[in-house]
């Protein structure tokens, strides 16, 4: 039986203000070693999201903030959409991103002094007011027991693959690179599809991690060193085989 909630909570207002997403975000980020449904959830965009993405990082920054969704309550956060923009920004550190928490249980941002840092209100204009526009979109892929959930995300939102490939020149050094150059990933004993083109068993790497697979996009793709690195979310293959 429903009853109607006279309490005078309000289930359409959210608090909503920006932080910064650095170590005190990082810290509390669980291992991503869902390596295997990541490479497969990837495999069709993968040009997309390990070098058009990177790419626009390296030369733009992080465009567009993420978003914490918390619950100051039970003092939890889940990121969503944004999580691999995260896991570049960990890489990157060089590199800021802002962050939106969307909280419908807290009522000021002073609540999580504390938690996060460069917390500060969003832009708003004299009068103190400004419009958000916000997209709610239906997965074809969801389960039949979810049918009726919808994915919030801002309308701004750029995905990874509309990206904007400002010139011809983009895609012609993608298909120059991954001919050039490239790795083989394994998770385990599984052998996955290369990235760009691996030449020898030199070019074959156990995931341990989803930020292995990033940091050797950035060795092959973007001549990074991997010792700037304290810690490596990969190993070689082949010397995985012969211990």
């Amino acid at each position: 039986m429903l009853t109607y909630d006279k309490s005078g909570y309000d289930p359409n207002r959210c608090a909503l203000f920006e932080v910064d997403v650095d170590e005190k975000i990082l810290s509390i980020l669980p291992p991503d070693q869902s390596v295997g449904r990541w490479l497969n959830h990837n495999k069709t965009r993968i040009a997309w999201r390990l070098y058009y993405f990177i790419d626009s990082v390296l030369r733009e920054g992080f465009v567009d903030p993420i978003l914490i969704w918390g619950d100051i309550r039970k003092k939890k956060i889940k990121i969503h959409p944004g999580l691999n923009r995260v896991q570049l920004r960990s890489l990157l550190p060089e590199r800021p991103l802002k962050g939106w928490v969307v909280d419908f249980h807290c009522k000021n941002r002073n609540q999580y002094a504390g938690l996060f840092n460069g917390i500060k209100p969003l832009e708003r204009n004299a009068k103190g007011n400004r419009d958000i526009p916000w997209r709610m979109q239906h997965r074809g892929n969801v389960p039949k027991e979810w049918e009726d959930q919808f994915d919030l995300h801002l309308a701004q939102s750029l995905f990874v693959t509309h990206i904007p490939l400002k010139d011809k020149y983009l895609t012609d050094k993608w298909d120059f690179l991954s001919r050039r150059t490239g790795f083989t990933p394994w998770v385990a004993d599984k052998k996955f599809y290369s990235i760009g083109t691996a030449h020898s068993k030199e070019d074959h790497y156990e995931i341990l991690d989803v930020l292995g697979i990033y940091q050797l996009a950035l060795i092959y793709f973007f001549n990074y060193n991997p010792c700037r690195w304290k810690k490596l979310y990969y190993r070689p293959k082949y010397e995985s085989q012969t211990n």
